[in-house]
């Protein structure tokens, strides 16, 4: 459920076009209980076009009312240049 939690927001900034490539370092550092509120944030690193596409590296995180609960780590996406 987390990891549908980093896609999700992933998702929303590349579109059905865009392809996850790699998810690294998704590691919970602490729980997320029944009723905590969790967001999940992003931060673009980079980009680089190669060829016909961007790849994108993309810092996520996920944070409750304690702090980071999971991440954060990068996740590498390919976006079609127009």
């Amino acid at each position: 459920f987390l990891q549908a939690m980093w896609e999700v927001l992933v998702r929303n900034y590349i579109g059905c076009a865009g392809t996850i490539r790699k998810i690294a370092g998704f590691r919970m550092g602490a729980f997320n209980c029944a009723g905590d509120t969790v967001t999940v944030r992003g931060k673009v690193e980079s980009i680089a076009e190669a060829g016909e596409e961007a790849l994108v590296h993309i810092r996520v995180w996920s944070e409750n009312a304690q702090g980071i609960s999971v991440g954060p780590g990068v996740v590498t996406v390919a976006i079609p240049v127009a």
